[in-house]
């Protein structure tokens, strides 16, 4: 008869790890609330502060940069106009353009605008004021404010640009543009 074939090997012990030391769990332990200041009144605060700095920076160089008046310039005065005096000869020959309106430095209302002679004769310095019309449409035009100024030697055919200040209630955002805008030159009278 045949032998049965013997039993496998038994397979060899595997080791078992030995078991790990249990730890013990850790428990959080939160800490005693502190008597300072919250932390949302802290975050205001701070940026009450820093918007505090930042407004102090800004009016500061503002306040800096502003060029600050020197002393009142003295009006120019025209005199009383005598008895039969003549309008001045040059008043047809000179003519005021291109007027422009905005604020200066000291936040008054400035013109600009270019005065052009006419003529083939040089003018010589003279004081000269110019009323500002806001022209209208079908009414009569609507008298802004006036401006004083010193108008300089002109030669022939020459132009001169011109700044001052407008006498005026209004400020600059309130008057028209200045395809609204024409001016009347005003001269003081020749001596008769």
């Amino acid at each position: 008869m045949r032998q049965a074939a013997p039993p496998p090997p038994p397979p060899p012990p595997v080791a078992q790890p030995a078991p790990a030391a249990q730890q013990p769990k850790t428990t959080y332990v939160l800490p005693p609330p502190q008597r300072g200041m919250p932390v949302w009144l802290a975050t205001i605060l701070s940026a009450a502060v820093f918007a505090g700095l930042f407004a102090a920076v800004y009016y500061g160089i503002q306040y800096f940069k502003e060029d600050r008046p020197a002393a009142a310039k003295p009006a120019i005065a025209f005199e009383d106009v005598p008895e039969g005096a003549k309008p001045n000869r040059m008043l047809r020959f000179l003519s005021v353009s291109g007027l422009r309106l905005l604020q200066n430095a000291q936040r008054k209302t400035e013109v600009r605008f270019v005065v052009v002679n006419h003529s083939t004769a040089q003018t010589s310095p003279i004081g000269a004021k110019a009323r500002i019309l806001a022209r209208t449409n079908g009414g009569p035009d609507t008298d802004l404010g006036m401006v004083e100024f010193k108008l300089p030697a002109l030669g022939p055919y020459e132009t001169k640009d011109i700044s001052a200040v407008l006498e005026t209630k209004l400020r600059a955002y309130e008057l028209p543009d200045w395809q609204f805008l024409k001016a009347e030159l005003i001269l003081p009278p020749e001596a008769p």
